[in-house]
């Protein structure tokens, strides 16, 4: 079962958003990270789809975290399937990913490999807490989202797809049935319940085509790592020894790559 990570000692943490097969602004991005003294590498989640080099992404990823138990990828959207028999069978829509393993991939055992790849998904933290100050997510919360106890499948989706809007309350998703957008009174009653202060999160490059966006009045940074969508890909870089009082604070940190 997916769970949230807390981090209680960081100086210096790298955060990446969504990638989507860009392997490009993936590479660029860790060629920064090379250069700062960091604690942690956090990436959010949606690491393929879109993009033409998922399955290497991936691979980079994995490497990464197989080298440094610091670097830690969180679960996104694209990384919720279902495993039946040897099939991966995505929970969301358009999925290149399969397709891109096995054209590139020709004769491997792919029961095989997607066992191990569905098995890695599944391994995926849904959150982090950092230092009772910063909540780093995929997609966003809801006022189910209890980060005490276990999580139950409507928490994953709301922690996996909701998106911020500046209305009031929760409301039906445009991205399908069940999904919901939250209001910027949600993320105060979240933080607060939490004692915790900004919201980082990615899942909407296409409102981040600058690498980054503020809402709620600063109380949610959304990053993009990814230029898939026309946009600027960047890394936040979250320096703890001098904490931020806000999102439109912590932006100071964003480097674009």
């Amino acid at each position: 079962m997916p769970k949230i990570l807390e981090i209680k000692d960081a100086d210096k943490i790298v955060v990446f958003g969504d990638i989507h097969g860009d392997l490009d602004s993936l590479k660029k991005g860790y060629d920064i990270v090379k250069k700062e003294m960091v604690s942690y590498i956090i990436f959010l989640g949606d690491y393929a789809d879109r993009g033409p080099y998922g399955p290497e992404v991936i691979e980079f990823i994995q490497k990464k975290q197989k080298e440094d138990s610091n670097v830690i990828p969180l679960k996104g959207n694209h990384e919720d399937y279902e495993l039946i028999g040897s099939e991966l069978i995505p929970n969301f829509s358009p999925c290149d990913l399969i397709s891109q393993y096995k054209r590139k991939l020709t004769g491997s055992n792919f029961k095989v490999l997607f066992k191990n790849l569905y098995n890695w998904f599944e391994s995926l933290p849904v959150a982090v807490v950092v230092k009772d100050k910063y909540f780093l997510v995929h997609g966003g919360i809801s006022s189910k989202v209890k980060l005490k106890g276990t999580l139950d499948r409507n928490m994953i989706q709301d922690l996996l797809w909701s998106d911020p809007t500046e209305i009031k309350g929760e409301h039906p998703n445009e991205r399908g049935y069940g999904l919901i957008t939250f209001g910027p009174d949600i993320t105060e009653e979240f933080l607060k319940k939490y004692n915790l202060e900004t919201i980082v999160r990615s899942h909407e490059p296409r409102k981040a085509l600058e690498g980054y966006t503020v809402e709620h009045n600063g109380k949610v940074l959304t990053i993009s790592s990814t230029t898939v969508y026309g946009g600027k890909a960047a890394i936040l870089i979250i320096n703890n020894k001098k904490p931020a009082m806000d999102a439109y604070e912590l932006a100071k940190g964003i480097r674009l790559i």
